[in-house]
């Protein structure tokens, strides 16, 4: 039958648009990006943690708007980050198709079991962090085909085994952290072809051997960290390559034998550290481009090399708790850079040198702890920019020299045999606000000793020997801790005391105070600590005291106080 021209144009019609629709079916079938479709893939092996990462699961949330997702033209994925999503889940293995994939971080996501072999498909990843997680297992062969991988980081997990040379394929690696693990057995040599490196970690693991000689290859460090591990033989000879170091950090290791001699060439050296070395090394004192040193928490014999003043650029000097003994090498006093010297819980003896007026960069001295004796030095007052100084426990004797300071904001000198009175001008260093003396010898009243310390927030004078009354102008000061107690005051306890807006601790135990407490003790509403144990006080317990509500601790016992009956 033949058709009509109408309706065979009409059939036409149809039979384009069916034409047509297949034709849309197919294309966005075979064009969908399979990144998008990956996603979907992901988001399925996800949907337990549906409730942290809601724009997955949300309709009207296009994935490359997905958190965390960042897409390239065509829907390509580009980047998943994840971070510090409690997802507590394995890595789903899906996460492998994405092979457009630059970075992955999925740090701090409570990940369980094992690095997927599928990683190892991410052919153009650049970034992959997955830190501080409870990831287990050995570290995947496969992650050696990311051959342009920028960061790997795998540190604060509980992965295992030896290493092996995976690391050794990554040219392009410029940092390199998986500290914080249980790997064992020596490091690679093959570290030493990661020829990019700026950034290794590998602190806190069990790596027993030598430090590969390989590693001086690494001409563009800036930071090394291999403290904490079972590191042994001689140190490392070859920093004299690293030119461009800035940090290292080989502490807690059982290394021994002298620096090598080429480290002095290293010319941005921040911080070396050098725990269980039996003594400080003598060629720590080539390194005149020094500007940062750490060797506390140590267990050295003797005492600091001379020629270490010959390290005029350094900044700070840390050597607490280092066993060092013996006296404080004279030319320490060249560095005049020196803001920080710490050489707390020691044993170092003698006075201290007199080439120490010129340290005068210095903003915090301390020497608390040793057995150093002798008066304190007037030649203090030279140090314009210090901010804290700390002698206690050692063997000063004599007065306390003036204290004319203007930045000085700390002061203490507890358990020495310091005697004689406050100086008057003790005020002068105007921003004092902690000033602790207990345990000396000291002397006089303090009538008038402290009016002028306008920040002085805490006034430790223990066990002393100072007398007079308890002095009412303390209310004036923003002091929040006072402790007299173990002296000889006497007279009654100043009720304007009890105006002050900011003391939260009192101590006047074990002293003379006499007379009956005043009603206005009520009044000290934020007082936390009343300690009044064994003075002359008499009469009725105020039943202001009742108001004190954020009272923790009140002692009155060894008075002569009573109750009053309701």
């Amino acid at each position: 039958m033949r058709v009509r021209e109408p309706e065979k144009w009409g059939f036409f019609l149809q039979l384009s648009i069916v034409f047509l629709l297949l034709y849309c079916v197919c294309f966005s079938s075979a064009g969908y990006n399979s990144d998008i479709q990956s996603l979907f893939t992901l988001r399925s092996s996800l949907v337990r943690r549906r409730d942290l990462i809601p724009s997955w699961f949300d309709g009207k949330t296009v994935p490359c708007e997905w958190s965390g997702v960042k897409c390239a033209a065509h829907d390509i994925v580009e980047a998943i980050d994840l971070s510090f999503t409690p997802l507590n889940l394995s890595i789903p293995s899906c996460i492998g198709a994405f092979s457009s994939l630059k970075l992955l971080n999925m740090s701090s996501c409570e990940l369980i079991g094992q690095i997927p072999q599928a990683l190892g498909n991410l052919w153009n990843l650049e970034y992959l962090d997955l830190s501080s997680n409870q990831l287990s297992g050995s570290v995947p062969l496969s992650l050696a085909n990311l051959t342009v991988l920028r960061e790997l980081v795998l540190s604060s997990n509980m992965l295992h085994g030896n290493l092996g040379r995976i690391f050794g394929q990554f040219k392009s690696l410029i940092k390199l952290c998986f500290s914080e693990n249980y790997f064992t057995g020596n490091l690679p040599r093959e570290l030493g072809n990661l020829s990019e490196l700026q950034i290794l970690e590998f602190s806190m693991n069990s790596f027993s051997g030598s430090l590969p000689e390989s590693l001086e290859n690494l001409t563009n460090l800036l930071h090394l960290d291999g403290s904490h591990n079972a590191l042994t033989g001689a140190m490392f000879s070859g920093f004299g390559n690293l030119t461009k170091l800035k940090t290292v950090d080989l502490s807690f290791n059982s290394l021994t034998g002298p620096l090598s001699e080429d480290i002095g060439e290293v010319d941005k050296f921040s911080i070396f550290m050098l725990q269980a070395y039996r003594k400080v090394p003598s060629e720590i004192s080539n390194l005149k481009k020094l500007t940062d040193i750490d060797i506390s928490d140590n267990s050295f014999m003797g005492g600091l090399p001379q020629g270490m003043g010959n390290l005029t650029n350094l900044n700070y000097l840390v050597a607490s708790h280092a066993g060092l003994s013996g006296h404080v090498p004279e030319d320490l006093g060249n560095l005049k850079n020196l803001m920080i010297l710490d050489l707390s819980f020691n044993h170092f003896e003698g006075s201290l040198p007199n080439s120490f007026f010129a340290l005068e960069s210095i903003n915090s001295f301390l020497i608390n702890d040793n057995h150093f004796y002798g008066p304190i030095p007037g030649w203090m007052s030279n140090w314009s920019m210090v901010h804290f100084i700390s002698l206690d426990n050692n063997n000063f004797f004599g007065t306390l020299p003036s204290l004319r300071l203007q930045y000085l904001t700390s002061f203490t000198a507890d358990a020495n045999l310091l005697s004689g009175e406050i100086p008057t001008d003790i005020c002068t260093a105007e921003m004092l606000s902690h000033l602790s003396l207990a345990d000396n010898e000291l002397t006089g009243s303090i009538q008038d000793a402290f009016k002028g310390c306008l920040n002085l927030t805490d006034l430790i004078l223990n066990r002393n020997k100072f007398f007079g009354q308890v002095p009412g102008y303390l209310s004036e000061l923003p002091l929040v801790t006072l402790e007299l107690s173990q002296n000889n005051f006497s007279g009654l306890l100043p009720a304007q005391l009890m105006h002050s807006k900011t003391i939260l601790e009192i101590y006047l135990s074990d002293n003379q105070i006499s007379g009956e407490l005043p009603d206005s003790i009520g009044w000290l509403s934020h007082l936390r600590r009343l300690q009044l144990d064994n003075n002359l006080l008499e009469g009725f317990l105020p039943s202001s005291i009742g108001r004190l509500g954020n009272l923790t601790n009140l002692s009155l016992r060894g008075n002569k106080l009573s109750g009053r009956s309701q």
